[in-house]
């Protein structure tokens, strides 16, 4: 059986969160995750209110505002209903992936399921020479955010150092 290259991209994009249930540490499949949750929602938002942009940039940059304010309000949500069913740690990693699975994996199939519909290619239009500085802008601060983290936390100056250099 021959796989279409254009399954190739959904299959992918479903099957790693699936693999956070699994004791992996592996930082690229967090990486991978970490960008699934702070833009597929998001997105998923923006395909269902029909919003539209001039920039593919801005379009990111708004499914990233929408994917936090839709998180923080589902995990608003879960804490209250945690707390209030007297949940002794309900923000431990496993109901948190969870929560995340439920959210993530309708939101991928909508967005799969409206570019079917489309019949468009959603990098088509998409400008390689403006990305690239922005990701980097971008790119930056979350590094050094990492390094901090990694500082204050562990007290592990590894990562800082290099970063510096």
């Amino acid at each position: 059986m021959k796989i279409k290259k254009e399954f190739i991209v959904p299959i992918l994009v479903l099957f790693i969160p699936i693999l956070t249930l699994f004791q992996l540490s592996n930082p690229v499949i967090s990486l991978l995750l970490l960008l699934m949750i702070c833009i597929i929602p998001g997105l998923a938002i923006l395909e269902l209110f029909h919003f539209s942009f001039h920039s593919l940039t801005i379009r990111f940059f708004y499914a990233i505002l929408f994917s936090m304010l839709f998180l923080m309000t589902i995990f608003t949500c879960y804490s209250v209903i945690a707390h209030a069913l007297s949940i002794v740690e309900p923000l431990s990693p496993f109901p948190v992936k969870i929560i995340c699975l439920i959210f993530i994996l309708p939101a991928v199939g909508f967005l799969m399921r409206r570019i079917g519909e489309n019949g468009q290619n959603a990098l088509k239009p998409f400008n390689w020479v403006i990305f690239l500085p922005r990701l980097m802008a971008t790119a930056l601060p979350a590094i050094s955010l990492v390094c901090v983290l990694r500082l204050n936390s562990y007290s592990d100056e590894t990562s800082t150092i290099v970063f510096i250099i």
